[in-house]
């Protein structure tokens, strides 16, 4: 039997919101085929599309509603080509098939490179033998990050995310930049979410809206979290309330 065709260029992909019509993590992307842009001499069993390239499945249902065929998916993270093809295919009753594919830019150049910026232990923060011996009893402590040498390079809705290299690169705090931070920002203190004890390795990177990651600090800062009570503190401290009692 006569498989079905599309019309050339029929299908349609809609929902980006980058720059230069580009598809960023978190769009909702919605695939369209119109049923009259569809010859077969059978009727159409299913309108599938592989959305792999976007963070879907490779067999998305696309479902006829009045006279479009169409789903949503959300993009996701993580995508490797600047420009993805999402395929749809037709399938008749008789089970021939026509495909038909659209192309869309995705955006996948990474932000601001802060290979030469490495956080630094707020002072009031330190809480070791000195202010700048990066100990602390802290576990929420301030760190400053200073962001003067790439303040024209970043954009709002950038993230800058303070990681702890020796916790699998686990994001420990972040400050998102305002469109008045662009070119002007210089130092930013990020408060770090509970540390456990024992050493962390600091570095910071920035991620964009969507979802790129650019290269983290090649230099770390070394950061030891103590909240215990040493026993010569213990003991100076019972020191002062005998020496208070007596």
């Amino acid at each position: 039997t006569t498989a079905p065709s599309i019309v050339a260029n029929s299908v349609s992909l809609t929902g980006f919101s980058g720059a230069n019509d580009e598809f960023i993590t978190g769009d909702t992307l919605t695939i369209a085929l119109d049923e009259t842009d569809i010859t077969e001499t059978n009727s159409v069993a299913s309108v599938t599309a592989d959305l792999s390239a976007f963070g879907g499945s490779a067999s998305e249902t696309l479902t006829l509603s009045g006279s479009t065929y169409s789903t949503s998916i959300t993009v996701g993270a993580d995508l490797d080509a600047a420009s993805a093809s999402a395929t749809v295919t037709v399938t008749d009753t008789a089970g021939n098939t026509a495909t038909q594919s659209a192309t869309n830019a995705i955006d996948t150049t990474p932000p601001v490179d802060v290979s030469g910026i490495t956080p630094d232990l707020v002072a009031a923060s330190d809480t070791g033998d000195s202010d700048a011996d990066d100990e602390t009893s802290d576990d929420t402590p301030d760190v400053e990050v200073d962001l003067s040498s790439v303040n024209t390079d970043l954009v709002a809705g950038d993230v800058v995310e303070v990681i702890d290299a020796s916790d699998n690169d686990a994001v420990v705090g972040s400050y998102t930049i305002q469109s008045g931070d662009v070119g002007n920002i210089s130092t930013q203190t990020i408060t770090l979410s509970s540390l456990s004890e024992g050493s962390h390795d600091l570095k910071v990177r920035v991620k964009d809206a969507a979802g790129n990651v650019g290269t983290e600090s090649s230099t770390a800062l070394s950061v030891t979290v103590d909240t215990t009570i040493s026993a010569v503190d213990l003991a100076a401290g019972e020191t002062d309330n005998d020496s208070a009692v007596d």
